[in-house]
């Protein structure tokens, strides 16, 4: 069925961002391609029951929306969230009003969950939610919603144990392999919890980044040792050695790299920190879209040459490739591509 895509509505009260520490220690651990954080694994994850089939309610749906309890409105519009900024568009539902589950419902859980700090974060993305989703569609976001936050605290409670934190970086080739079987026990989380619908559509993508990148690392490595004629008993212990540039062009090298670092980053990132470094990111964003709409605004500028200046724009306010990217995400999903 054709899903119908659900804008939300604007949200101008100022939230005042937190400043938190950056969390850059294990994009720090790769010079080039060939370094990667070292954490201690565990073998297994921690046990988690099944997560109930999420059920459609019957109840018949009367139009795009359902109507909000009183209140809902005002305790939404009054929810100091960042600098005022509206949560991301995207929501769809089909004909028949059952919810579409794609990224775009990630991104509006994670805007509440991670980017504001103030008020009952939770509740609050339930009143949202209730507002712009028709029965039976709510109800199971709502469901979405629960086993999402309790996937959330499995996932740093399993960071926390390992004590992660508190780890130093080091340069050994048995990281590769602890780095895949962290994403072995992390799949198997999120499918205990989250279900195989949810992981499909919110990390499919991320993860087939993190086994490129791992596969590509793990091929050079096999390459110099090779090449230095090393007993395999050796290889775990030895440090990665220096791999000769790839590129023709330099920039294209440090760009590469610098994608595998936010990969490799973002792979290993506690919620906890993400939602830290997203609440720093909401400061140079909310001068962004500030920025980006005085552009838009300019009837005079034509699409392309008003794409350019955005562009110019996001590369401005965001100095890492993945704040850019989040950035450019957003910006698209709200007013269109700028590509």
């Amino acid at each position: 069925m054709k899903p119908r895509r659900i804008d939300p509505p604007a949200i101008t009260e100022a939230m005042p961002a937190i400043c938190s520490p950056s969390v850059a220690m294990i994009a720090a651990a790769i010079t080039g391609s060939a370094l990667i954080a070292l954490y201690a694994w565990q073998d297994q994850p921690a046990q988690n029951s099944a997560a109930p089939a999420l059920v459609r309610a019957a109840s018949p749906v009367f139009g795009p929306g359902a109507l909000p309890a009183p209140g809902i409105s005002d305790a939404i519009s009054t929810f100091p969230n960042n600098n005022g900024l509206s949560p991301p568009g995207g929501l769809a539902v089909t004909e028949n009003g059952e919810l579409v589950v794609n990224i775009a419902l990630l991104d509006v859980i994670d805007f509440f969950l991670l980017e504001q700090s103030d008020g009952d974060r939770a509740s609050t993305l339930k009143l949202y939610l209730k507002s712009k989703l028709p029965d039976p569609a709510y109800h199971e976001a709502e469901q979405i919603v629960d086993h999402y936050q309790t996937y959330m605290k499995e996932y740093d409670s399993l960071l926390a144990v390992q004590n992660f934190g508190a780890q130093r970086t080091a340069t050994i080739r048995s990281d590769i392999s602890r780095i895949a079987t962290w994403s072995e026990q992390r799949n198997r989380l999120r499918q205990s919890i989250l279900g195989e619908n949810l992981v499909q559509a919110w990390y499919q993508n991320d993860d087939a980044q993190l086994q490129q990148v791992l596969g590509e690392l793990q091929q050079h490595n096999d390459a110099a040792v090779s090449l230095q004629g090393q007993a395999p008993s050796s290889i775990n212990a030895t440090p990665l050695p220096t791999i000769v540039p790839r590129w023709s062009n330099a920039g294209d090298e440090a760009h590469h790299n610098a994608y595998m670092q936010d990969v490799l980053a973002k792979a290993t990132r506690s919620f906890s920190a993400s939602a830290e470094e997203r609440r720093q990111w909401s400061i140079p964003y909310t001068a962004f879209v500030d920025a980006a709409n005085r552009v838009d605004r300019e009837a005079q500028v034509d699409r392309s040459k008003r794409n350019f200046q955005i562009q110019k724009l996001l590369n401005q306010y965001f100095h890492t490739e993945a704040e850019k990217e989040l950035a450019h995400d957003r910006w698209e999903g709200m007013h269109g591509s700028i590509n």
